[in-house]
C-alpha cells in the first residue's frame, strides 16, 4: 500500500460543536431548539468521523477535546493554552506559536457558536402577516432579492472600530431576506478572528427602527471574500475533504476505495439518524427500527441469534421526560458505543444487561433486553452523564453481576 501523508487540518474541528450543543447553558444562550440541536450534533459527528479517517488525528483529537472542555467551561484562551502547551511540546508540536494557537482557539470556538446560531435563526417561524419587502424601501427591490422575502431578515453587523477589515466594513448594514443565497457565502465568521455578526430582524422591526432592506447586492461584494473560504456547513466540509483527497490520490486504487467506503459509512450514519429521529418526532408509538447489527460479543453474552439491536418509539417517548439529557443523536450513537464497550453488567432478577461506554467526553449506560425466544434484542433505556458525574451511572450497578470489563480483558491479554 502506498504511503499516505495527510496534513492535520486544525480548521475543521467537530467535537467542540457537539460539546457546545450538549451544554445546557450554552444552548440556552443560543436559543437552539432541540430538533436543531440534534441535527447539528449529527452533522458535526459525521465531520469528525471523516476527518479521523483521512488523517492521523492523535494530536488533533487531543486539541479538539481540550476545546470541548474550554467551550463547556467558558475557559479563556490563556487558560486553555497553558493546559495544552505541555502536551504540544511533548508531541513535537511545540513550534505552534502564540498567534497560531489563538487562531485555532478562536476559529473553533467561534465557528461552533456561529453554526448553532445560524441554524436557530433559520428555524424561526415566519410571521403569518408582514409588510412586503417593496413596502419597506422607497427604491425598487431586485426580483432576485424579493423572491426570498418571508418577513424575516438578516443584517450584517461589524464592530465598527479601527480593527474591522476594510473588506468586511463594506458588508456592514447589508439587510437581506434570511433565505437569500448571499448568506450561504457571507454568514460570519468570514476569516480568522472575524468579529462580525448577524442580527435577525423582522419586517415590522425594520419599520420600527427605520432600517431599509438592501435593494440590490453591490457588485464589489462578490470580490470581498474568496469563493474557496471555509465551507459554511459540515456536509459541505465533508464533500470538500473527500473530493480533495480523491483528487490527490487519483491513481491510488487502495486509497480511493477507502475514501469511497468513508462516504458509504457517512450515508449509513445519516440514514440511521433519520430513522431514529423519525421515531423521536413521530406520534405512532408502535413504530420500531433497527439501530445496528448485534456485535458478536453481545450475541455470545445474550446467547442470542438476534441480528440487530432494535428500538421502539414507545420507549423513546416514555423516557423523554425522565431523561431530558438524551435525544435522538444519543440513540443513534448506540451503534458506536457498542464498538468500544467499557463494561457489561447483569441484573440477575431480569434478563436486562447494562452496557457502559464513553463517547465524545460523555459516559452512557445502555440497558438492553433479549426476548424469551432469544431472537431479538431491544433497547430498554439510555442515560448519560458528564465525565465528572460518571460515578452516578456506576452507583446503580454496584449490585449487578459483572459480565465483562474492558480493562480486565486487556490486562488478561497482556499476561
Amino acid at each position: 500500500m502506498d504511503s499516505i501523508n495527510i496534513n492535520l487540518d486544525f480548521s475543521t474541528p467537530p467535537y467542540e460543536a457537539i460539546a457546545m450543543l450538549q451544554s445546557k447553558k450554552a444552548t440556552s444562550l443560543l436559543g437552539i431548539d432541540k430538533d436543531t440541536k440534534m441535527a447539528l450534533k449529527q452533522d458535526f459527528y459525521n465531520k469528525s468521523f471523516v476527518v479521523s479517517k483521512v488523517a492521523d488525528i492523535d494530536v488533533l483529537s487531543t486539541i479538539q477535546q481540550s476545546l470541548v472542555k474550554a467551550l463547556a467551561k467558558g475557559q479563556s484562551f490563556h487558560s486553555w493554552k497553558k493546559e495544552l502547551k505541555p502536551f504540544l511540546e511533548k508531541s513535537g508540536y511545540g513550534n505552534l506559536n502564540n498567534s497560531r494557537l489563538k487562531k485555532i482557539y478562536a476559529t473553533n470556538i467561534q465557528s461552533a457558536y456561529a453554526q448553532g446560531r445560524k441554524k436557530a435563526q433559520m428555524a424561526r417561524n415566519s410571521p403569518k402577516e408582514y409588510p412586503k419587502i417593496d413596502s419597506l424601501t422607497d427604491r425598487k427591490v431586485d426580483i432576485d432579492i424579493a423572491k426570498y422575502d418571508d418577513g424575516i431578515y438578516f443584517r450584517y453587523v461589524t464592530m465598527q472600530d479601527s480593527r474591522v477589515r476594510a473588506l468586511h466594513a463594506k458588508l456592514h448594514n447589508i439587510i437581506l431576506p434570511r433565505k437569500h443565497p448571499f448568506w450561504e457565502r457571507y454568514y460570519p465568521p468570514n476569516d480568522f478572528g472575524c468579529r462580525c455578526r448577524v442580527e435577525v430582524i423582522s419586517a415590522d422591526e425594520l419599520l420600527e427602527k427605520g432600517l431599509k432592506p438592501t435593494h440590490s447586492v453591490p457588485l464589489e461584494v462578490a470580490k470581498i471574500i474568496p469563493k474557496d473560504f471555509t465551507p459554511k456547513s459540515p456536509q459541505e466540509d465533508i464533500r470538500n475533504i473527500i473530493e480533495s483527497k480523491l483528487k490527490s490520490y487519483v491513481d491510488n486504487d487502495t486509497v480511493t476505495n477507502a475514501l469511497h467506503k468513508i462516504i458509504q459509512e457517512v450515508e449509513t450514519r445519516n440514514e440511521r439518524f433519520r430513522r431514529i429521529n423519525a421515531l423521536w418526532n413521530g406520534k405512532d408509538l408502535k413504530k420500531t427500527t433497527n439501530i445496528c447489527k448485534t456485535p458478536q460479543l453481545l450475541k455470545d453474552i445474550f446467547n442470542t441469534e438476534s441480528e440487530y439491536i432494535s428500538i421502539g418509539a414507545s420507549m423513546i417517548a416514555a423516557h423523554k421526560k425522565r431523561h431530558p439529557e438524551i435525544d435522538s443523536f444519543d440513540y443513534s450513537l448506540i451503534a458506536d458505543m457498542l464498538t468500544d464497550i467499557y463494561g457489561i453488567y447483569q441484573d440477575e432478577n431480569t434478563q436486562i444487561k447494562y452496557i457502559v461506554a464513553s463517547r465524545l467526553g460523555r459516559w452512557y449506560r445502555l440497558s438492553l433486553k433479549s426476548l424469551s425466544d432469544k431472537k431479538e434484542i431491544w433497547v430498554e433505556s439510555l442515560v448519560s452523564a458528564d465525565d465528572k458525574d460518571k460515578d452516578i451511572l456506576f452507583k446503580n450497578l454496584k449490585n449487578k453481576k459483572v459480565i465483562y470489563e474492558k480493562h480486565k480483558t486487556q490486562q488478561g491479554s497482556q499476561v
